[in-house]
């Protein structure tokens, strides 16, 4: 419990209310680029680049945010400039260097936790100010404000101790048994009051910013001041792959998944979420993998797009529940309204249907580099919708971009707007506004612009719709990308060998002269088990009937050769991305020299007129081991003809708009996040 106020410092106030504004928007950042390197099937590298642009900053802010305190000139020589956050859970050393290679003088953590410390208990309390109960006499507020210090002291204390050590399991305090003695529960009764009254809702501002502060460190750094524009650069701590187990109730009720080891993937996806800072106008992100693996599709989702979605759902459910009451007493007005949302719409599905074509260009690409027979998307309509059909189509479940489509056709081919809202009614908007926000409309689609075998890169730029340039909530990023092991691979080597071995097995039947009739006949009969004499004559003393005189040779090519070939295969560890796709062909392998090596033994334990059953077992084995290969091959040929991955990361208009049948999405086999461990922004 407190006894004194917290020590108060204004330079750091004023330093630690400036690094959570811009560390928040990050103003002066003018483009962000980062290269992602997939390092194994668990962790990924990140290198980042940063356009920082200082005229941006305004004179309170450099002077605010100097490097030394002592520096009172009106411009300081240099400043701390947040260059980014990173989650607590993946702290590493950074070096941030500049376009020269300099190392940058980087600002230690406990000096970052003091300046936070300060400026965050600041803000609280110009929070608590801005509440009017804080000035009304009586109220609980008035009274943490104005009496009760100590519990004003608790609360400052207490966000004091997040900043320090993060969020921490709650640890329930036991009351002091005579409260005579102390003030202790009272004060901290009445700090409990207050904060319920304060953050009463789960989106407070204040709450958001205290679990940015509480689950992240910022990275701050020391620039020249004198320059406007630099260049920055730095390497990212190592990400480690989100576990399912701490990703949050969405992934609460999922199907158990079978470990690395035993899974068997025709291509590894990956998926990676970032925060872009709305002042940003442009983000560049590269994947860059091993030479041995080929990026087969490479896309990013933001949304960019959903503050204004939002307004546009919210405004059709609140225009649906005015409805009447407009229509009988300002008619003008809702026509007016129902016009503005019919035009938002329409803009909403004039940006998604230019998504949906580069998407569809980037796939025909795709498809060039394999075949020649591109595929076939679903062609518009040519004949003009209905505007009576396309509303109520439009609130019914199914392609609803292709319908906001044609909206926006018919309202540039319509002279007045108003034959078409007529048509609306409340049941209509409210379908609409089902309808948009299920079909996840607010989530656009950038492809790779820069298509290579071991590379990708793809590209994100603001694009302004409606107010959304109002809003400063960050954009959400999510990258996409599915790696695969296309030839020359592992695969074709396995097979190779697999040839091989069925070769042995033929030569070796046909060498003991063993025909088609004599391995049926020896499959109905059965293992006979007579094993070879000392003299190399069956028991009755038939002739030809002994051990075979060449056994030591054949028992040497049948292990010789597979174990060569087998070798010769660069078969990675399990733990790699390259060796999770090719754990069939490790199998597979492992599976034709077991063959082999059962039927060498075979050779060297039984006599020649005894090696019928052995031979046709090793061909059922081999022929069940080949019609795996096959469907194996027929797999990735499919999978590489998919038009449109089924996960998570891909909005369900695209999904929905390519694939007949939409089904639940799936998760990929890698996710990382630079949002904390728990993914929520």
């Amino acid at each position: 419990m407190p006894s004194s106020p917290p020590a108060s410092d204004p330079y750091r106030e004023a330093l630690g209310l400036n690094l959570l504004a811009l560390a928040l928007r990050l103003d002066h950042v003018d483009r962000l680029s980062e290269s992602l390197h997939l390092v194994d099937s668990t962790h990924m590298t990140r290198s980042v680049a940063v356009d920082i642009n200082l005229a941006r900053l305004t004179d309170a802010q450099r002077k605010a945010l100097r490097a030394s305190p002592h520096d009172t000139a009106a411009k300081p020589k240099s400043i701390w400039l947040p260059l980014g956050r990173t989650a607590r859970t993946d702290l590493a050393p950074i070096q941030v260097k500049d376009s020269a290679g300099a190392v940058l003088t980087t600002i230690t953590h406990r000096a970052t936790v003091r300046a936070l410390g300060q400026g965050l208990r600041r803000a609280f309390m110009i929070w608590l100010d801005s509440n009017p109960d804080a000035h009304r006499p009586g109220h609980e507020l008035q009274k943490l404000r104005h009496t009760l210090y100590r519990s004003s002291w608790l609360i400052e204390a207490a966000l004091t101790n997040l900043i320090e050590n993060g969020s921490q399991p709650a640890v329930r305090h036991q009351p002091v048994p005579d409260p005579s003695v102390t003030r202790s529960v009272q004060i901290r009764q009445t700090a409990h009051e207050a904060v319920d009254i304060l953050f009463a809702t789960p989106d407070n501002p204040f709450l958001s910013l205290l679990e940015m502060v509480s689950s992240e460190h910022l990275l701050v750094v020391e620039v020249d001041a004198s320059q406007d524009h630099a260049v920055l650069r730095y390497d990212a701590p190592v990400l480690p792959a989100l576990e399912s187990d701490t990703q949050g109730s969405r992934f609460a009720k999922r199907r158990w998944r079978p470990p690395s080891w035993a899974s068997l993937e025709h291509e590894f996806t990956v998926t990676y979420e970032t925060i872009i800072p709305r002042a940003v106008n442009s983000y560049h992100a590269t994947v860059e993998v091993p030479e041995e693996l080929r990026v087969r599709r490479l896309l990013m989702t933001s949304d960019n797009d959903g503050y204004a979605v939002r307004l546009l759902i919210g405004d059709m459910h609140a225009l649906a529940d005015q409805y009447e009451t407009l229509a009988a007493t300002a008619p003008n007005v809702l026509e007016l309204e129902l016009q503005a949302i019919v035009s938002r719409a329409a803009e909403l599905g004039r940006r998604r249907h230019g998504d949906l074509a580069a998407y569809h260009g980037y796939v025909r690409a795709c498809y060039r580099t394999f075949t020649h027979r591109l595929p076939k998307f679903r062609s518009p309509s040519k004949q003009p919708p209905d505007a009576d059909k396309l509303c109520q189509d439009l609130g019914t479940p199914g392609r609803a971009l292709e319908r906001l489509w044609q909206l926006s056709e018919l309202s540039e081919t319509t002279e007045d707007l108003r034959e078409l809202t007529t048509k609306l009614t409340q049941e209509i908007l409210r379908n609409w506004a089902e309808q948009i926000g299920t079909a996840e409309l607010h989530l656009d689609i950038h492809v790779d612009n820069d298509p290579r075998e071991n590379a990708g890169h793809t590209h994100w730029s603001r694009r302004s719709f409606g107010p959304s340039q109002l809003s400063a909530e960050p954009v959400k990023a999510t990258v996409y990308a599915a790696f695969v092991d296309d030839p020359p691979s592992l695969a074709a080597s396995v097979g190779r060998l697999l040839f091989a071995v069925v070769a042995l097995v033929v030569a070796l039947a046909t060498f003991l002269e063993i025909g088609p009739s004599d391995l049926a006949q020896a499959l109905v009969d059965g293992p006979k088990g007579t094993p070879p004499t000392a003299s190399g004559t069956a028991p009755g003393g038939a002739p030809g009937t002994g051990s075979i005189s060449t056994a030591d040779a054949l028992v040497t090519i049948l292990l010789l050769v597979p174990g060569l070939l087998l070798s010769r295969l660069d078969i990675p560890s399990h733990q790699t991305v390259l060796g999770r796709l090719r754990l069939f062909s490790r199998y597979v392998a492992y599976a034709a020299v077991s063959v082999a090596t059962g039927l060498a033994l075979c050779v060297a334990t039984r006599r020649n007129d005894d090696l019928a059953f052995p031979l046709v077992i090793s061909l059922i084995l081999l022929a069940l081991i080949v019609a795996f290969v096959l469907l194996d091959g027929g797999i990735k040929a499919y999978k590489r003809r998919s038009r449109v991955p089924n996960k998570e990361a891909v909005p369900r208009w695209l999904i929905a708009d390519i694939r007949r049948k939409p089904r639940p999405k799936r998760r990929t086999a890698a996710e990382f996040s630079t949002v904390g461990r728990s993914s929520h922004v």
